[in-house]
């Protein structure tokens, strides 16, 4: 998202200072909740430093955070990207907007696990809801809070963008219910060049 904003803020010459920060802890202000939803978001801020701001210090998150303070030059170029990016996105020209993933870059994002906790005596399940940044080979593998091996998924394919089909329903490998416990959940995502990247989730069951 933050390139397709970059390529049209050169295209237009739309003057606005753009930077990329791949960071997960890097949760200010009110975007994060759609990253958690594997949507595309962006922060727009008004301070030179978002670490230690000090332009609009005394008023930020607060009662006196209202239309009077924004900054206006600003708030116009930023109206004017995002509006120029919306259209080029769903023009002819959109294809010019789809960017490799860095060689480096994580493969699996914004990992939830819901619900947590999840109660199998009301016949709940967990469901793993997931970003990837290119399509991967992913499996599922469940642990318990002694490391010991509960269940292995069967491999499947996932897809860029959000993945929420796979779910656990409680069981080992038997197909018996496991008991309730703190458990495990490591996701592997094996790109088509083999690499691979792993995250980890933690499922409280209740029986």
């Amino acid at each position: 998202m933050v390139k397709a904003f970059q390529t049209v803020a050169e295209r237009y010459d739309i003057e606005v200072d753009l930077r990329l920060k791949n960071d997960p802890s890097f949760i200010f202000s009110d975007h994060s909740p759609f990253w958690e939803i594997a949507i595309p978001a962006i922060l727009v801020s008004e301070e030179s430093s978002l670490t230690n701001p000090t332009e609009s210090i005394e008023y930020i998150h607060s009662e006196f955070d209202g239309l009077n303070v924004i900054t206006v030059p600003l708030g116009e170029l930023v109206l004017k990207l995002t509006v120029a990016t919306i259209a080029e996105l769903a023009g002819p020209s959109g294809e010019d907007f789809i960017f490799e993933p860095e060689p480096n870059s994580p493969i699996i994002q914004n990992l939830i696990v819901y619900p947590n906790p999840v109660n199998l005596q009301k016949s709940q399940f967990v469901v793993l809801d997931f970003y990837l940044t290119r399509p991967a080979e992913v499996q599922v593998t469940i642990y318990s809070s002694s490391a010991e091996h509960v269940f292995t998924s069967q491999p499947f394919s996932g897809k860029i963008g959000r993945n929420n089909d796979f779910d656990w329903r409680g069981k080992n490998m038997n197909g018996a219910r496991v008991a309730s416990g703190v458990y495990t959940c490591s996701v592997t995502a094996t790109d088509k060049d083999n690499n691979s990247h792993v995250v980890d989730s933690k499922i409280v069951l209740i029986q």
